[in-house]
């Protein structure tokens, strides 16, 4: 509390095991702001399980290809089940996401390299989310989406199916359909700190 870290969020285990969010207020960007980092924190990374999509401009690992020892950490953490709105792979038939790249849904789903704070070596889905951007923060990307309703079916003892998620689906406020302006969810613009998901190992 009462310094410059924007939020940060604690996963413990494959999924939502008693978890603890920090979030400081500060004066830039007021209640909107707040509520960006409460659905990219909470939604995003606490209940979604998903990877962030930006780059770190703080500590210069936008011109940084992702390390092995940061790879290694998202493997590990793919293999129980989290972050798989990334990819170590630039591959469109092995990505997560392959089943949506060409679909007539979503002509704007592809392979864009950046993210999990390192420009190089990581690839997303899309050019904006609420994973990404700050000033984006009601818009999930489709991979996103469909994760997050994956999780609630689970949650809730319902089954999946891609058709069922097809029904419901809207993309909606996605970025570049309208006029708004799209910034870097980075902290050099803005003078705060943001902190990477804590995955803490069962014990």
């Amino acid at each position: 509390m009462n310094n410059s870290n924007a939020g940060l969020a604690y996963l413990k285990g494959t999924g939502i095991i008693e978890p603890n969010y920090s979030f400081s207020g500060y004066p830039i960007g007021g209640i909107e702001f707040l509520k960006s980092l409460i659905i990219h924190e909470s939604v995003g990374h606490g209940f979604g399980l998903l990877a962030d999509e930006y780059e770190d401009y703080q500590n210069g690992w936008e011109k940084e290809e992702i390390p092995e020892s940061k790879k290694n950490r998202l493997k590990l953490d793919q293999a129980r089940g989290l972050c798989f709105n990334v990819s170590l792979t630039d591959d469109p038939t092995t990505v997560y996401w392959s089943h949506l790249i060409g679909h007539p849904r979503y002509p704007y789903v592809g392979i864009y390299e950046g993210g999990d704070h390192y420009g190089w070596g990581v690839w997303r889905s899309e050019l904006e989310s609420s994973m990404r951007s700050s000033h984006n923060y009601l818009y999930f990307n489709a991979i996103c989406r469909e994760l997050l309703v994956k999780r609630i079916l689970e949650l809730s003892g319902e089954s999946y199916s891609f058709e069922k998620f097809l029904q419901t689906d809207s993309d909606e406020g996605r970025p570049y359909k309208g006029t708004s302006v799209q910034h870097p969810f980075g902290v050099k613009r803005n003078g705060w700190v943001h902190h990477p998901p804590v995955m803490l190992d069962e014990q």
